[in-house]
């Protein structure tokens, strides 16, 4: 009751709303949802702001035994709120908003908002929303004992990171913030989150052994330094630079890596912020996470390692962890100042000679700049090891004018080249850490999206904006647009006849045959893998190509004896 947003809540002051007397009232009443400027002011105000990078989390509550079970979808917004909302369709829940949170931090946005004058986009919650889950009984049920927990940040609209209980999402319970540029004298804070910049990267929900006992993680990079907003250079940032672990359940932070020597773990080179999610795997399949890979805005790749069977009987988290650099893929020319804003994604491969190894596919494009036709920017698949444990060191592999350690593929001589260049493409791959191929610079193409891998194969999707020379008749925006690509993760192969221009002969596909272009304009969405019953298929939005590798879902029969 102390913190509803209500006009007769006491706690709502002059200084944290931004206005006085009546006005506050009104805004308050605004804020609850009410349409105060129309005939009927007890009328609801059927509006809410938009998600605009955010996306939903979905949490199943009941025992799952009814046709349409409960659902709730929580949804992250620009005007601040985070709204909870009841996806059944039945008379009493047919969409129903069971609560909404805003934080008290972005109060003072909502007469902004409600003033609505303001001609710069307002943001608020921007971040995508993530759920803890702990099924106790593992039955598939939410009932006593068990906890749900879900985590929001800002993304552009601050630093903060927020956690609610939502085990009863009919009465929800603020946990904590993370007050990122602040340590933890202030506001209740939980600990040192100096470093933590805007809060881009959504926490990776994650689980690690320590000191014998299974221990609930997320898992976040330090999120963009705003100054990257208008470097046309590469330059070292003032915060953002950094890897946390933080506790899922108390906040309290656990372990940072970053360039400063508070961190746990230290690194030099750790000098620019990163704002991508982090990819995190489990590459032994025991159901902890021991591999975290993530790229910089200096166009850098960072392996970290969990040695959570040291976590059997080690206490101190710091030595059960190791990290460094293992790729520097830009430089500080302008034509090679590239940036990772989003994760790669890895999956364990074997070579020719049949060695595995940890394949880490990721693209560049600067997502705070998506018009830019400056860059280079390429797709990157390196291949690391070892795939289980730590390295003995951590090396780094370059791509640039006078050191190329991997193999440069972007014309597909290996699929399309004569025998004698198809037989050299491939000895230069084998004895290579991966490849590259380069994007069309000229027209601005971009990676502004995670990459997919699945079957051995690698989808991903590009952006290229609209030619500003062309003149356009149309009476709409010009949105530019998205490719998809679709090619054999080992070599970079195309996989179909895309192109249309040749018979759907492998051995005939051009680099051309690497990608399709997009129906729907702007920039696309990450492709997404769904199986229906008759097969799979790689979907960017409402777009699907089919996936080969699986056909039909097949009933698999068991025993035990």
């Amino acid at each position: 009751s102390l913190n509803r947003v209500e006009e007769n809540n006491a706690n709502l002051t002059d200084a944290l709303m931004g206005v006085t007397g009546a006005d506050k009232t009104k805004l308050i009443q605004w804020a609850q949802g009410f349409d105060v400027d129309g005939a009927d002011v007890t009328a609801a105000r059927r509006q809410m702001g938009d998600p605009l990078h955010s996306q939903p989390a979905l949490i199943e509550y009941g025992d799952g035994n009814t046709s349409e079970p409960e659902i709730v979808a929580y949804v992250a917004t620009n005007d601040g709120y985070l709204h909870a909302f009841d996806t059944r369709t039945t008379a009493t829940t047919n969409g129903i908003e069971k609560f909404a949170f805003i934080p008290k931090e972005l109060l003072p946005d909502l007469n902004t908002l409600y003033i609505n004058t303001n001609p710069v986009k307002q943001y608020g919650l921007d971040g995508s929303v993530v759920s803890y889950i702990n099924d106790v009984d593992s039955d598939g049920e939410i009932e006593a004992g068990d906890q749900v927990i879900i985590y929001v940040g800002m993304r552009r609209g601050g630093n903060n990171y927020y956690a609610l209980d939502v085990t009863n999402p009919d009465a929800p319970t603020y946990l904590w913030t993370i007050y990122g540029g602040q340590d933890n004298t202030f506001n209740g804070g939980l600990g040192d989150y100096t470093e933590l910049a805007q809060s881009w990267s959504t926490p990776q929900v994650k689980k690690i052994r320590l000191n014998g006992a299974d221990i609930p993680v997320l898992i976040f990079a330090a999120g963009y330094d705003i100054d990257q907003d208008n470097a046309p250079l590469r330059i070292a940032d003032d915060e953002g630079r950094g890897i946390f672990i933080v506790n899922a359940i108390t906040g309290n932070l656990l372990w940072r890596m970053g360039p400063d020597a508070n961190a746990d773990l230290q690194d030099a080179n750790m000098i620019y912020s990163i704002p991508s999610d982090i990819a995190a795997a489990d590459a032994s399949g025991d159901g902890y996470v021991d591999h975290l890979y993530v790229g910089d805005m200096g166009g850098q790749l960072w392996r970290v390692d969990i040695d959570n069977n040291l976590g059997e009987s080690e206490a101190d988290i710091d030595n059960i962890i190791a990290g460094g650099r293992i790729a520097d893929f830009a430089d500080d020319s302008s034509i090679a100042h590239r940036k990772f804003c989003y994760p790669p994604d890895v999956a364990i491969l074997k070579d020719d000679t049949d060695i595995p190894y940890i394949s880490v596919l990721i693209t560049s494009g600067n997502r705070a700049h998506p018009l830019n036709k400056t860059v280079q920017d390429r797709a990157f698949m390196l291949r690391d090891l070892p795939i289980s444990g730590k390295p003995a060191t951590y090396t780094t592999v370059t791509v640039n004018d006078t050191d190329e350690e991997l193999f440069d593929t972007t014309d597909n001589l290996i699929g399309q080249g004569t025998d004698l260049q198809k037989t050299a493409a491939l000895s230069s791959l084998q004895t290579s850490n991966g490849w590259f191929f380069d994007f069309d610079a000229s027209a601005g193409e971009k990676g502004l999206t995670k990459p997919l891998i699945f079957f051995g194969e690698a989808f991903f999707a590009t952006y290229v904006p609209v030619d500003a020379t062309v003149v356009s008749d149309r009476c709409g925006p010009d949105e530019g647009t998205g490719f998809l690509y679709h090619i054999n993760l080992e070599n970079a192969t195309p996989i179909k006849n895309y192109d249309n221009i040749i018979s759907n002969d492998v051995d005939a596909l051009t680099a051309e045959d690497r990608k399709k272009t997009l129906v729907r304009s702007g920039i696309p969405a990450a492709p997404t893998l769904v199986i229906p019953s008759d097969g799979a298929a790689v979907c960017v939005g409402t777009e699907c190509d089919q996936a080969e590798g699986i056909e039909t879902h097949k009933r698999v029969y068991w025993f035990e004896e």
